[in-house]
């Protein structure tokens, strides 16, 4: 190798080193995050879409919601959501300030917080209620799949 090619080697290699972290920095998005991320906004579709199915496969068999009148399982979270599809026919959810926060200790494992709010009412131009609320819950990867282990909701203006 000459001297005018060894230059070019120089000049080549932080070229290429810049290139490859922009790459490899494009390619390791945080798959908790997007995968949390997608559940949340599957689950919202679903409610606002009136159907409870979705949601709940997204939950664990031993899935606890924590709320200010207490601790329900995924059978009492079912009745919940089925009980309010049945009351509100017009469901509207905004979900906003999501924050993922994978394991440090383990890729299966993350902690989402995030706020929502709910409106509901009888299909006219002003929904009846509205309600927000802030959210903290704790995910697993499952067979590709982020499902929700646990939550714990309460009202934002309590």
């Amino acid at each position: 190798m000459n001297k005018h090619s060894k230059r070019k080697a120089y000049v080549a290699l932080p070229w290429l080193q810049a290139m490859l972290t922009i790459w490899l920095a494009g390619c390791s998005a945080p798959p908790a995050e997007e995968g949390i991320r997608e559940a949340l906004h599957e689950m919202a579709e679903a409610i606002e879409a009136r159907q409870a199915g979705p949601v709940v496969r997204r939950l664990s068999d031993d899935f606890s919601l924590h709320r200010s009148s207490g601790e329900m399982d995924k059978e009492q979270t079912r009745r919940l959501l089925t009980a309010t599809l049945l009351r509100y026919p017009d469901i509207h959810l905004a979900l906003t300030g999501i924050s993922v926060l994978p394991d440090g200790a383990r890729h299966d494992q993350a902690q989402a917080a995030f706020s929502v709010l709910a409106t509901g009412g009888s299909g006219a131009l002003l929904p009846e209620t509205g309600q927000l609320y802030r959210v903290e819950s704790h995910w697993q990867l499952d067979g590709g799949d982020w499902i929700l282990l646990h939550a714990k909701a309460r009202r934002m203006l309590e």
